[in-house]
């Protein structure tokens, strides 16, 4: 019988939706104080994650939830290179397939309440 492997995940700062670590993309704030996109997810410093829709990279990038993530403020020529990935790799990228994985857990139901908590919430409702 195969073992299930834990996958990794994160968060996007911008919409919060939680994803697979390896479907974001990491933008890192190095030792040094810039500000760069992590494309292989092993730079360190302080990283936040974005997804690859356009509306995630305006409200990260433009609307300050990177600079909140992040605990700085973006400087322009930082500003300027987030920006110039953004135009050539999320723009000009073709749309991904959806991931089975998160698919599935978009469509599961609310798990059942505990049967025991059920019943002594009904016992209560009766008296």
């Amino acid at each position: 019988m195969p073992k299930n492997r834990h996958v990794p995940e994160r968060s996007c700062v911008a919409c919060a939706q939680k994803l697979p670590k390896r479907d974001l993309i990491r933008i890192v704030k190095t030792p040094q104080g810039a500000v760069t996109v992590d494309r292989h997810g092993k730079s360190a410093g302080r990283g936040a994650y974005l997804c690859w829709e356009p509306s995630c990279w305006q409200r990260g990038v433009e609307k300050g939830r990177l600079e909140r993530s992040l605990k700085l403020e973006i400087s322009t020529q930082d500003r300027s290179s987030l920006l110039e990935f953004y135009n050539k790799e999320i723009l000009q990228a073709p749309e991904p397939a959806p991931n089975t994985d998160t698919a599935r857990r978009q469509i599961q139901p609310e798990p059942a309440p505990n049967t025991e908590t059920a019943r002594r919430q009904i016992q209560k409702e009766t008296r």
